[in-house]
C-alpha cells in the first residue's frame, strides 16, 4: 500500500469512525428513551432480567461515548493531517 492509499485509507476510517460513534450514540439514546417510556408500565422480572444486562452495557457504551471513541478520533486526526501533509510537500 502506498503513502497516498493509506492517506486515503486513514480518510475514510476516521470517516467512518465518526460516523459510527454518531450512530452509536443515537442508538443508545434511543434504547435509553423507551426505556424511560417502557418503566412505568414495564416493571416485571423480564425487565429485572433486562437490566442485569442493558446496565453494565450501557454503562460500557457511555464510556465509549466519552472517552474511548473520542480519544480514538483525536488521535487520527493529526496523524492523517501531519501524512497528507508530508505527502503534499513531498510529491
Amino acid at each position: 500500500m502506498s503513502a497516498n492509499e493509506l492517506a486515503n485509507a486513514g480518510l475514510q476510517f476516521l470517516d467512518r469512525l465518526e460516523a459510527f460513534n454518531d450512530t452509536l450514540r443515537a442508538d443508545i439514546e434511543g434504547v435509553r428513551d423507551t426505556k424511560e417510556k417502557l418503566s412505568q408500565i414495564w416493571n416485571d422480572t423480564v425487565r429485572e432480567q433486562f437490566d442485569t444486562y442493558w446496565i453494565p452495557l450501557q454503562e460500557e457504551m457511555q464510556n465509549y461515548l466519552d472517552n474511548i471513541g473520542p480519544n480514538h478520533v483525536e488521535t487520527l486526526k493529526p496523524r492523517l493531517e501531519a501524512l497528507i501533509q508530508y505527502l503534499n510537500t513531498n510529491i
